[in-house]
């Protein structure tokens, strides 16, 4: 399943690459049988309720998030107020 996650994510990502002004942000969730399988891009959130409780089952791609701060760092880009290259929030 993951695999197949990376490959749309991947696909998606050049496809919009190809204007500077596009943006996406994505959310697929698949439930097979008892397991629930998502993914997310941008600052789309995943939410179960369990319980009567709301669980958060996906991390925000946002420079709010220290590990997607770090992230972005480690492929070579730069958070400057706040914001990728100082341009847009969402990682």
């Amino acid at each position: 399943m993951l695999v197949a996650f990376e490959r749309i994510f991947v696909a998606l990502d050049e496809e919009v690459s190809k204007s500077s002004f596009s943006g996406c942000t994505a959310l697929v969730v698949v439930i097979i049988g008892r397991d629930c399988y998502h993914a997310n891009v941008g600052d789309a959130r995943c939410v179960v309720v369990r319980d009567g409780q709301p669980v958060q089952l996906s991390v925000n791609h946002s420079t709010t998030n220290t590990e997607e701060v770090e992230r972005v760092r480690a492929s070579g880009g730069v958070v400057l107020n706040g914001r990728v290259d100082g341009i847009i929030e969402v990682t």
